[in-house]
């Protein structure tokens, strides 16, 4: 009965069109990315490096040179009757000069997001890391968005 059961199901899923979610091929494009320029915080450039290279393919004939400059801020935005700060706005900007064959475009791009303070500092640099590179992840995905639409 189980025999029938996966015979069926590996039928109906191959004839659906069912692709796995995680699959080898990049969902996001076809590009190959050659940075020629970085400029700003090390850290959120090396990450943003990472994840573009992440979603590069190789084999792609649509060469881009980039050119990425960016910024990292920290902020107290709140803080408690004593003082002390109790929630940090963390801020990344991003500009990204795209060159395509004979076209120029720039893309800004700026994310934030909100972290609590600890008085762990070790807690609170963990976390603060998590959030640039999280915020990182999210610009290099609406990067790749905004050059599918330009193709």
């Amino acid at each position: 009965m189980r025999f029938l059961i996966t015979i069926c199901a590996l039928f109906f899923l191959n004839s659906c069109g069912y692709t796995p979610l995680y699959n080898s091929s990049n969902e996001y494009g076809n590009f190959s990315f050659n940075i020629k320029a970085l400029e700003g915080d090390d850290k959120i450039n090396t990450s943003i490096t990472k994840n573009l290279k992440m979603l590069e393919e190789s084999e792609s004939k649509k060469k881009l040179d980039i050119n990425i400059n960016t910024q990292y801020s920290k902020e107290a935005i709140s803080k408690n009757l004593s003082g002390k700060t109790s929630i940090y706005r963390l801020t990344v900007n991003a500009i990204f000069e795209v060159y395509l064959e004979d076209n120029a475009r720039t893309f800004v791009i700026s994310k934030s997001s909100e972290i609590s303070a600890s008085d762990d500092i070790f807690k609170q640099n963990r976390s603060e890391i998590n959030t640039r590179e999280n915020l990182s992840k999210i610009i290099v995905q609406e990067l790749i968005t905004k050059l599918d639409l330009i193709k």
